[in-house]
């Protein structure tokens, strides 16, 4: 599914911070280009309110007071090029040792390259109510330490 435009408006709304890189050659195409970046912060709460693809892979997890940071990365043809997410799973343990066996966070990254060559891409069949085919991300998200 993708992204609605208020789950889009609301993400780019809580822009934090704008940077560019000086223009390099790409090692691939051999052609000059500048990376753009626009990073923000959002809740857990205010992304399942926002986008019914996280409502969905969320279900009916406490999500507690966490944040999303998120990094979205573009060309200067306005092209993207990587889009960045992630988000502390569990609080760090006060007593080294204690809960280190445990995911600390959940970090995930997307690189588009290669835009001038023609491709196909085939979203997988949607499966309405039935969430992650995986508990993993469920579990994160309920987790007794997220819960207010």
């Amino acid at each position: 599914m993708l992204p609605t435009e208020d789950t889009l408006r609301t993400l780019l709304s809580t822009r934090t911070r704008k940077s560019v890189t000086p223009w390099t050659k790409d090692r691939t195409t051999g052609r000059k280009r500048r990376i753009y970046s626009l990073t923000g912060t959002i809740t857990l709460k205010e992304l399942y309110r926002v986008s019914p693809s996280f409502r969905e892979a969320a279900g009916n997890a406490a999500l507690g007071t966490s944040e999303v940071t998120w990094t979205y990365m573009y060309d200067d043809r306005g092209w993207p090029y990587r889009i960045f997410w992630g988000f502390d799973a569990h609080p760090r343990p006060e007593v080294r040792g204690l809960g280190d066996d445990r995911i600390p966070q959940a970090r995930l990254a997307t690189q588009y390259r290669n835009w001038d060559k023609p491709m196909t891409i085939k979203a997988p069949e949607a499966r309405p109510g039935q969430g992650l085919a995986v508990d993993d991300l469920a579990d994160v998200l309920s987790a007794p330490e997220r819960r207010e």
